[in-house]
Parts: structure tokens; sequence; C-alpha cells
């Protein structure tokens, strides 16, 4: 609990809540697992959250353009993208997550 609380507090600067982080950063982590977009099931199941929960998440992050979605070839799924700026944003919360993950050891 220490270190999402100290997480919580490196991303509270930049308007981001814990779970929105890490939807950002497990979407960044499967995109460069797949080389690919990902599908919000995969986002889901590697955030061990509800597909709901994600899809409420992933909305609220599209509405602050950090991430955008594009139907796939069925139709059936979402693929999501982070854009330059959900980049840009993981690249400047990455030193002070890694400091919280330091002192919470």
């Amino acid at each position: 609990m220490r270190w999402r609380r100290r997480v919580e507090s490196a991303c509270a600067a930049s308007g981001l809540s814990f779970t929105q982080w890490l939807l950002l950063h497990s979407t960044q982590r499967l995109i460069e697992e797949t080389a690919d977009a990902v599908i919000q099931a995969q986002i889901a199941a590697r955030m061990e959250l509800d597909q709901t929960t994600v899809s409420q998440v992933v909305r609220r992050l599209e509405a602050r353009r950090l991430v955008s979605r594009a139907g796939d070839m069925t139709g059936k799924a979402w693929r999501v993208y982070l854009t330059d700026e959900a980049g840009g944003l993981l690249r400047e919360l990455a030193e002070p997550i890694e400091a919280a993950s330091t002192t919470a050891r």
C-alpha cells in the first residue's frame, strides 16, 4: 500500500489516477511486447480488471487525448494506441515512480 500511495502522489501532479497510470503503463508494455496496438481485453487481462472498468478508464484517457481507439478488423473489439502525449507523460513519470518504488521497499 505504501508503494501505491507513493505512485499516486507522483501521478497527482499530472492529473492521473493510479489506475489511469497503470493502464497507460500496462498498455505501453503490451505494445512493446506485441509491436502493435492492443485490444482492451488484453489490457484488462494484464491489469487483472474487468473489461467494463478498463473501458471506462480508456474513455477518460481518450477524452484527455492520451489514448486513441479504433475498431479491430472484426468490429468486435477496440484497439488501443498511446498518443505521443501519453508517451511523454510516461517518460516524465518514470523517474518519480522508480523513486517511489525504491523507497517503498
